[in-house]
């Protein structure tokens, strides 16, 4: 038997894209479309379907409020976000309101795929642009408490860790920031003990992918 989705995208093009790859897909068939949040409540009440593909913003009510008001209504409905977002506010409210999965429009189709195939296995996926700023454990513990290591960061520590990333050393960082070599020593330590990070190389390769991640906007 296959397994049911419903997609909902405002945009056209997007949602084809979807409906393509997920027809692909052996065991999956798409049964439903919904442009707007509240069409997409209307739709998973119509078609029963095993997964949603949901955008956070749409018309009329927003991702993450839909998302709320489906898991509240059907428990055992898996439910993926596709989106633009990868500000962590995003993130934790998705999980909070119940996905399953989080993923990017960035992300490629094999990502996609595999995300599917996560969530039907119990599991939660978060897209690997944001992966490096979640722990190992993160997706299996409590999403309604617990908080990504970056969130903890304060707006110096995410400066030095940018700084970090386009290969400043320690008194290189010292000048930019018109800070003192001690005081960047202080917020390198810092930052590896809030980010679980053992070691200054450690600490760097994580400040390079979380710079690909984000492209260097933060």
């Amino acid at each position: 038997m296959k397994r049911r989705v419903v997609l909902a995208e405002d945009h056209n093009i997007l949602r084809q894209g979807l409906t393509k790859i997920v027809a692909s897909l052996p065991d999956c068939e798409v049964v439903g479309e919904a442009r707007d949040g509240v069409e997409a409540i209307r739709v998973v009440e119509e078609c029963e379907p095993d997964l949603i593909i949901i955008d956070l913003l749409m018309p009329q009510l927003n991702g993450v409020d839909a998302i709320g008001a489906l898991r509240s209504r059907r428990q055992k409905l898996k439910i993926m976000v596709l989106t633009a977002y990868k500000d962590e506010q995003y993130v934790m409210a998705a999980f909070r309101a119940g996905a399953d999965a989080y993923l990017l429009k960035d992300d490629s189709k094999q990502v996609l795929i595999a995300a599917i195939r996560k969530v039907f296995e119990e599991k939660k996926y978060i897209s690997p642009f944001l992966a490096c700023d979640y722990d190992a454990g993160f997706l299996d513990g409590d999403i309604n408490t617990r908080c990504p290591p970056a969130a903890t960061l304060t707006t110096r520590e995410r400066q030095v860790l940018e700084l970090i990333a386009r290969g400043h050393t320690t008194k290189q960082i010292s000048g930019i920031l018109s800070i003192a070599v001690k005081t960047v020593s202080t917020h390198r330590t810092n930052l590896m003990r809030k980010l679980n990070l053992n070691g200054i190389s450690k600490l760097t390769a994580y400040a390079l992918r979380r710079e690909t991640a984000t492209g260097g906007t933060e």
